[in-house]
C-alpha cells in the first residue's frame, strides 16, 4: 500500500503488451529506441492526481526538463537551416511559437500521446500534454547518446518541419 490506501504499482518496466504498443508508436514516428524503458518513462506520471504519494520514481519529469532545452536548440537549428530569409528575431519568434504550451498540446493530441500515459487521470491539463511531448524529445536525445541532437533534429525535421516554418 502507498499512502491514503492507494496501492503502489511498480511502473518501472513495461510488460509485453506495453512494449508492443510502444513499438507501434516508434514505427509510426520513425523512432528506434535502444532502451524501450526510456520511451515507456515518457508517459509515466510520478504522482497520484491528488499528489498524495510519489507513485513512480522514474517518471517523465527529468526527461521533460532535458527535452525542453533540446527542443529549443534543435528547433532553432531546424529554422536556421531551412528558412530562406532568416535572422535571429525570426528564428526566435518561430521557435517560441512552436514551443508554446498551447501548440505543443495540439501536437501531443495529434500524436495521441494521452493514449500512452500511465498513472494519470483522464482529464489531463494542457500543460501535461506539452510535458509529454517535451519528455519524448528528452528521451530521444538521451537514448541516442552522442547522436542525440542529430536524432532529435531528424525527428523534428521528418515530422514537424512544415509546422516550424509556418509559425
Amino acid at each position: 500500500q502507498a499512502g491514503n490506501n492507494k496501492p503502489y504499482k511498480d511502473y518501472r518496466y513495461p510488460d509485453k503488451n506495453r512494449i508492443a504498443k510502444l513499438e507501434d508508436f516508434q514505427e509510426k514516428y520513425g523512432l528506434n529506441f535502444k532502451d524501450i524503458n526510456l520511451l515507456h518513462q515518457v508517459f509515466v506520471y510520478g504522482t497520484y492526481p491528488d499528489y498524495s504519494v510519489v507513485a513512480h520514481p522514474n517518471s517523465y519529469e527529468i526527461l521533460e526538463f532535458v527535452g525542453d532545452a533540446v527542443l529549443d536548440f534543435c528547433g532553432k537549428e531546424l529554422l536556421e537551416r531551412n528558412l530562406e530569409k532568416n535572422n535571429t528575431n525570426t528564428i526566435d519568434r518561430k521557435q517560441e511559437s512552436f514551443a508554446r504550451n498551447t501548440h505543443l498540446t495540439e501536437i501531443a493530441k495529434g500524436m495521441n500521446l494521452a493514449d500512452y500515459r500511465i498513472n494519470i487521470e483522464d482529464k489531463m491539463g494542457q500543460k501535461r500534454y506539452a510535458d509529454f511531448f517535451e519528455a519524448l524529445i528528452g528521451a530521444i536525445y538521451i537514448d541516442s547518446g552522442e547522436d542525440g541532437f542529430s536524432k532529435v533534429y531528424e525527428f523534428l525535421y521528418n515530422n514537424f518541419k512544415e509546422e516550424f516554418l509556418a509559425m
